[in-house]
């Protein structure tokens, strides 16, 4: 696509040159035509001199056409160059218990609301050990899975739904690796993590994950829809839907 608006692009820009070295090569023969007619009277100097700036406007416009290249090519060029608005999504992210002991919640909220994400449901679970089994599901049958739930059902968790572009994806970066030793500085985990079995939050990784992990800890009626007024500014297409 890119490679198609900037041949026509290109087609453009040639056209328009051709044009004008063809009316300046005009303008040239019409200075010429009335320097000679100045020689023989004033009559057809005066033509000659209308002629001159006929020809003079006419190069000058052409000019400027060349210079100007038409803005539907330069639309073409950059729609294509631009890439694609990611598609509107939403995640599960939940402060476990660790987090919420540590008092962390805030600054979970601060990151992905200063990031530009929309907060569309949050509320502070005591998780039963069916719920964190249901929530584990993919890793049962693993000898890791029991502890993952002794712990999630061990005390307060805080969930939340997040909207935005990428906001799975991004989401997972935002929160670091697994293992706090292995997160960059910077992620929620590297910052404030040192082990993996107290690795403070979880964040869905995937887009069936994540619609699983919400339907499992909310009811449609808790996730509230609203379109943030500063969303324009976030958004190159302003309004975040559902996923």
């Amino acid at each position: 696509m890119l490679r198609r608006a900037t041949v026509r692009l290109g087609a453009h820009v040639a056209r328009a040159g051709a044009r004008q070295q063809q009316h300046q090569q005009q303008a040239a023969a019409f200075a010429s035509a009335a320097a000679a007619g100045a020689a023989k009277g004033a009559r057809s100097a005066y033509a000659a001199a209308g002629a001159i700036a006929a020809g003079a406007a006419a190069a000058s416009a052409l000019s400027w056409s060349a210079a100007t290249v038409p803005m539907t090519a330069m639309a073409d060029a950059a729609a294509a160059a631009s890439p694609p608005p990611q598609q509107q999504e939403r995640t599960f992210i939940a402060v476990k218990p660790d987090g919420v002991e540590r008092r962390l919640i805030a600054e979970v909220i601060r990151r992905f609301e200063q990031r530009g994400y929309r907060l569309a449901a949050c509320k502070v679970i005591l998780a039963t050990r069916e719920q964190a089994d249901e929530h584990y599901a993919e890793h049962r049958g693993k000898p890791f899975q029991p502890g993952l739930v002794d712990f999630l059902s061990s005390g307060p968790i805080v969930g939340m739904v997040w909207e935005g572009d990428g906001v799975i994806k991004q989401g997972r970066a935002m929160i670091g690796a697994t293992n706090p030793q292995a997160s960059a500085p910077g992620t929620i985990r590297g910052d404030f993590g040192v082990i993996t079995s107290r690795n403070l939050i979880h964040g869905s990784d995937s887009l069936p994950a994540a619609e699983r992990e919400i339907a499992l800890w909310f009811k449609p009626e808790e996730i509230v829809d609203f379109v943030p007024t500063d969303a324009k500014h976030t958004f190159a297409h302003g309004t975040p839907a559902k996923a």
